[in-house]
């Protein structure tokens, strides 16, 4: 079986709360990207799982999400299962573009069909046991997502946007982002604001009302981020910011000669850098 885990970019992300347990409770606008992995998960006989990556870093058993999701399912079911698992990586990782969760989303999503199991609560649990991110990729739509990730709100009519997306070549762990959220002031970020802007494509409103409360601790942790950002501002675009906990930083506007200039001056100075949509 053969799936295509799909990318997303927090349009604006507002950190509301932190829960006893050091969970951040968040708002934050989601919108699903056409950037995609490839995933394929076959049932094989034998007593331990199989694990093919083209991503070198990734292709550990015991640490992939993926493989992790899996062995996380068949426990919670009761199962003896074992899978062969081939993920082809295209979205970036340690981007804040979803791409680790959204694989473990749709690995839960296949092995509830090849193994007949038919339980949406449990699968949503187990997907926020993998991570925040992880049960929004079950419905994969512009959304308003709340609390550590378990509330979703789809958003309806709002327009596919065209995407200049840019990644430094480091990484940040997205834990280590969150804990140093806890020592910087929120921005004023208008959630229904952001969602009237994208309904109505006001880039320029847009830009007034959104914001990233993550992007201020990303930047203290990898100042490239903020260079990143200056960069693409220069470039002429409107509005750009960074998404979820980085590093990645994207750009929304509709002149496609300026975001494919943008593309090409980034790949110039060194920068991962690649043009895509969001999905309606």
């Amino acid at each position: 079986m053969e799936m295509h885990p799909i990318a997303k970019i927090n349009v604006a992300l507002k950190i509301t709360g932190l829960r006893d347990d050091g969970y951040h409770l968040i708002k934050t606008v989601i919108l699903p990207l056409a950037i995609c992995d490839t995933l394929s998960i076959e049932i094989i006989d034998g007593d331990e799982d199989i694990l093919e990556v083209n991503d070198l870093s990734l292709g550990n058993v015991s640490t992939n999400l993926v493989t992790r999701a899996l062995r996380l399912f068949c426990k919670e079911f009761g199962l003896s299962t074992h899978f062969k698992v081939r993920l082809e990586k295209r979205i970036p990782v340690e981007a804040g573009l979803g791409g680790g969760s959204s694989d473990a989303a749709c690995a839960l999503k296949m092995a509830s069909i090849l193994c007949n199991v038919d339980d949406p609560h449990r699968l949503h649990s187990l997907a926020l046991r993998l991570g925040a991110d992880v049960p929004y990729f079950f419905n994969a739509r512009p959304s308003l997502v709340e609390g550590i990730g378990e509330k979703q709100q789809i958003l309806s009519g709002i327009p596919s946007y065209s995407v200049l997306l840019a990644k430094p070549a480091k990484g940040l762990s997205t834990k280590e982002v969150y804990q140093a959220s806890n020592y910087f002031l929120r921005k004023n970020i208008q959630i229904p604001k952001v969602i009237e802007a994208l309904k109505n494509s006001d880039i320029s409103l847009l830009n007034e009302c959104c914001g990233n409360d993550l992007e201020e601790p990303a930047i203290s942790l990898l100042p490239e981020v903020k260079t990143l950002i200056n960069i693409m501002k220069g470039l002429g675009f409107t509005y750009v910011q960074m998404t979820g906990s980085g590093t990645s930083v994207f750009a929304i506007d509709e002149d496609k000669e300026r975001l494919e200039a943008g593309r090409k001056k980034l790949r110039e100075d060194g920068y991962m850098a690649f043009l895509t949509s969001t999905l309606e």
